[in-house]
């Protein structure tokens, strides 16, 4: 699990740090760099589709030695696994680009590294959720999946509860320190084999769709 990322000349995050939990909620208002930081994961997955003046911050552009880096906090033990994305005129060949661990080994064989990266981001994906997705009711279905837009989250989280309840009390908490307003997600069944998402609120026990 990744727990932190920290951000150096990348886009609007000139200088930053982006800690994570088992859930985070990122909110902010516009241009304030939201999903510059779900970018960067992105990057990582697959560093080769980019190029450095399209990562660099604006400020930044015209000075060619700027150094773009990230660096995640993960995990695997106290280790740090480093990505260095480097300068303009040696973006794609720097060797620093190549992963390295603070682990006394400056750097780490190719194959090694693809193996951490897919280790942590295999299963990365970016969700750009709307409101109206997220609240359309859904047929149930085994296994179903989340959509990018958010359509699914019903069934998904209808799934939670009924595989880990655990980790659905967990998630209902979190819900609290999000939006403190509300304080449990509830279903119902408005027609036969279709779902629906409910919130109740902290005060009155109200019950909004």
């Amino acid at each position: 699990m990744i727990k932190e990322i920290r951000y150096k000349n990348f886009k609007a995050l000139r200088d930053a740090t982006l800690p994570l939990g088992r859930f985070t909620l990122i909110v902010g208002a516009n241009g304030t760099g939201k999903t510059t930081a779900l970018k960067a994961l992105d990057l990582a997955k697959e560093p080769k589709k980019n190029v450095w003046k399209d990562v660099v911050s604006i400020s930044e552009l015209r000075n060619e030695n700027t150094e773009v880096s990230l660096e995640f906090v993960t995990t695997f033990g106290t280790k740090t696994i480093y990505w260095h994305l480097g300068n303009e005129k040696h973006f794609d060949k720097d060797p620093k680009r190549k992963i390295t661990l603070d682990d006394g080994e400056s750097e780490r064989k190719e194959k090694e590294q693809n193996y951490l990266r897919q280790q942590l981001l295999e299963n990365f994906k970016m969700f750009s959720f709307d409101a109206d997705k997220i609240a359309e009711p859904v047929l149930v279905q085994p296994n179903i999946e989340l959509e990018e837009n958010g359509r699914g989250l019903v069934g998904v989280l209808d799934q939670l509860r009924d595989s880990d309840d655990k980790k659905f009390e967990e998630l209902n908490c979190e819900l609290q320190k999000w939006f403190y307003e509300f304080e449990r997600i509830l279903f119902e069944t408005p027609k036969d084999g279709v779902k629906s998402l409910l919130l109740r609120t902290t005060i009155g026990k109200h019950k909004i769709k």
